[in-house]
């Protein structure tokens, strides 16, 4: 059976606020649980994913690919495989003007 994990979050920023972070993957400094290191946020370029399960500074890595990413949709997505049977995606994008929607699987 598949698990889904879902996170919705409201941030008080303004939508370009919100999009230069989630865009700026070099410095995710706001995540304690996910890195991207990629030369650029493009569809189709594959880098390395660094995920702390515990959000504790503790990292495992992982290959990864960017999906669609999308300026004017501020939709920014990617897919990673963390072992045999374990799978995650991210999609992020904006749902207002002041609401955005982070889901993932696993």
């Amino acid at each position: 059976m598949a698990r889904f994990i879902l996170h919705e979050t409201i941030i008080n920023a303004s939508v370009d606020e919100v999009w230069n972070e989630l865009i700026a993957i070099e410095d995710w400094k706001w995540n304690r649980w996910t890195k991207l290191k990629a030369d650029n946020p493009t569809e189709g370029v594959k880098g390395k994913l660094l995920a702390s399960i515990e959000g504790d500074d503790t990292w495992k890595e992982y290959d990864f690919t960017f999906g669609r990413v999308s300026e004017s949709e501020h939709l920014l997505t990617w897919r990673a495989v963390l072992g045999p049977r374990i799978a995650c995606f991210l999609v992020i994008t904006r749902c207002s003007s002041r609401k955005w929607m982070i889901a993932g699987r696993n």
